[in-house]
């Protein structure tokens, strides 16, 4: 697993069936998880966003 940044958008090669993606970065094949996540801390504040996994 890798992190990349928010503007990063590598080029979709295929869809698959649970909306993750196949894709290619520097020539290594990866599967691309996307995924919202969202916490409340204890005195009542949010926080959180959108991550991808490589």
């Amino acid at each position: 697993m890798i992190r990349a940044t928010r503007t990063r958008r590598p080029p979709v090669l295929a869809l698959l069936p649970d909306r993750s993606y196949l894709t290619r970065i520097g020539g290594l094949p990866l599967r691309v998880i996307e995924a919202e996540v969202h916490s409340r801390t204890a005195d009542g504040g949010d926080f959180g966003g959108t991550y991808r996994a490589r």
